[in-house]
C-alpha cells in the first residue's frame, strides 16, 4: 500500500466507487467548481459530470 494524504485517499476512494457504480454521486460546497474546500476532489466533475459531482450553495 502506498502512502498518501487523507485528501488523496478521499479522492481516490470516491473516484474508484464512482467508476464501479454509476449510481454513486457526491454533493458539497464548491465540490465541482473548486474540487471541494481543500481541492481534494479536483477534476472529478470534469470526469463524471455535474449530475454526479454536484455543487451546493452556502446556506448559513
Amino acid at each position: 500500500m502506498s502512502e498518501m494524504t487523507y485528501a488523496e485517499a478521499a479522492r481516490l476512494g470516491l473516484r474508484e466507487e464512482m467508476l464501479r457504480d454509476p449510481k454513486v454521486w457526491a454533493l458539497g460546497e464548491d465540490l465541482g467548481f473548486e474540487g471541494g474546500m481543500a481541492g481534494q476532489y479536483k477534476d472529478l466533475q470534469a470526469e463524471f459530470g455535474p449530475d454526479r459531482i454536484v455543487d451546493t450553495p452556502i446556506s448559513e
